[in-house]
């Protein structure tokens, strides 16, 4: 009797054909896993949003003698709405979902943005380019893992 893999001469398929996977077999990419990078990013970009939001929670209900009502109108609404975003942000980017990676790129086009359009709110200038570092890291995993996953 002879085993499913011997081709009778001695040898085994697999020795036959040694670049040949068998049908249906998913090959293991070799090197860095950009995809588990990807998610590895995701994650810590939402604990830090996760903070963000917090922090700014924070602010608004008064810890630490922050002086919010005390602000104009439309800085509290500022604030508030990226309090939000924040926060929705941090658990669409947890979850790893596309709808939370599309938040937060918004999230961060605002929070650019303000930097430039509204300085009187005082936000260093700093914020704006680890904004723009952060896109650039998410959308270089992105063009990674899509290149990994198309040569799998």
């Amino acid at each position: 009797m002879t085993d499913a893999t011997n081709t009778g001469h001695g040898g085994s398929i697999q020795d036959a054909y040694p670049g040949d996977a068998p049908i249906g077999a998913v090959r293991e990419p070799t090197g860095v896993r950009w995809l588990t990078m990807l998610v590895w990013f995701m994650r810590l970009a939402a604990v830090f949003w996760l903070m963000r939001g917090l922090l700014h929670w924070a602010y608004i209900i008064g810890l630490g003698g922050a002086d919010f009502p005390d602000l104009r109108l439309s800085r509290q609404g500022i604030i508030m709405g990226l309090a939000v975003l924040d926060l929705v942000a941090a658990v669409g980017m947890w979850l790893t979902s596309s709808w939370g990676a599309a938040v937060w790129l918004v999230v961060l086009f605002i929070e650019t943005m303000i930097v430039f359009l509204v300085p009187e709110l005082g936000v260093p200038v700093a914020d704006a380019f680890v904004a723009v570092g952060s896109a650039l890291m998410y959308l270089f995993f992105v063009w990674k893992a899509a290149g990994e996953q198309r040569a799998a």
